[in-house]
C-alpha cells in the first residue's frame, strides 16, 4: 500500500512497464521502478520516492545510491528507446542527480551518428561489483548494433564510462539482459530476424546461441528484465 499516501493513481497500472524490482546489496531495501522509482526499508517500514518519472535503474554497490538511464519520453512504457542520459543519484539525502554521460556521450561510446536514436540497459552483477551498460542502436538501413559495457562499481562509484572493464559488441539488439549467478556470464534476448536467448562469455567474448525464442515481435517492448537466473 506504499503508493496509496499519495493517491491510488501513483500506483502501478496496466499502462506501466515495470522496470526493476530489486533487493538492495546490503539485503535492507527494495528499489521499485514503474512511471516513478521508490525505495522501500523493508524492515524499518519506510519508503521514500526518489524519482517521478519512468527510468531504467539499478543500485550502487554501497546500497546508498541508484545509477539510471533517463529517456526523452520517459512515460512511454513502450519502448526503451531515446536514451538521453546516465546519472547516479544518492538517496536519503535530498540531493540531486549526478550526470555519467549524456546522449551524445553515449552515442559516442556505441560508435553512431548523432541523430541515431539509442535504447538502454543496465543490470548490476550478484556480487555488486560490477555493472553492465548495455547500448543499442539501428542505421537508417535498419541494421543494428549493441554493445555491453562491463564496470568495476566496487572499488568507487562510477563517475565516468571511459574506463570499462571490458566491451562486448553484436550485430544484433539486445532487449535485456542478466548476470548469471557466478559473474562468468550475462545473459541476454535478442531480436534480429529472430529472437533468441543468448549467452555472452565474459572471458573470452562469445556469443552463444541458446534457444530461439518463439515470440511475437509486438512482445518485445515487454521482454525488459524477464529472464532471471536460478541460483
Amino acid at each position: 500500500e506504499f503508493w496509496q499516501s499519495e493517491g491510488t493513481e501513483d500506483g502501478p497500472t496496466k499502462f506501466s512497464k515495470p522496470t526493476q524490482f530489486r533487493w538492495s546489496p546490503d539485503g535492507e531495501k527494495l528499489l521499485i521502478s514503474w512511471d516513478y522509482v521508490m525505495v522501500l526499508d523493508v524492515f524499518n517500514d519506510k519508503y521514500e520516492y526518489i524519482l517521478k518519472e519512468g527510468v531504467i535503474p539499478d543500485w550502487s554497490s554501497d546500497s546508498q545510491g541508484i545509477y539510471y538511464l533517463q529517456f526523452e519520453e520517459p512515460y512511454n512504457r513502450a519502448s526503451n528507446s531515446s536514451v538521453t542520459g546516465m546519472y547516479f543519484l544518492s538517496i536519503g539525502n535530498d540531493s540531486s542527480p549526478e550526470l555519467i554521460a549524456t546522449e551524445n556521450d553515449l552515442k559516442t561510446l556505441l560508435g553512431v551518428s548523432q541523430n541515431q536514436k539509442i535504447s538502454g540497459i543496465i543490470d548490476q552483477s550478484n556480487d555488486a561489483s560490477l555493472l553492465a551498460l548495455s547500448i543499442s542502436s539501428a542505421s537508417s538501413e535498419g541494421e543494428f548494433i549493441s554493445k555491453v559495457f562491463v564496470f568495476d562499481i566496487l572499488s568507487e562509484r562510477l563517475g565516468f564510462l571511459n574506463q570499462p572493464e571490458g566491451v562486448y559488441e553484436i550485430d544484433k539488439k539486445i532487449e535485456s539482459l542478466q548476470w548469471s549467478v557466478d559473474g562468468d556470464n550475462i545473459s541476454a534476448i535478442i531480436a534480429s530476424d529472430q529472437i533468441s536467448l543468448e549467452l555472452l562469455n565474459l572471458s573470452n567474448g562469445a556469443w552463444t546461441l541458446l534457444k530461439v525464442l518463439e515470440i511475437p515481435p509486438a512482445f518485445l517492448p515487454s521482454l525488459n528484465k524477464r529472464i532471471r537466473w536460478g541460483s
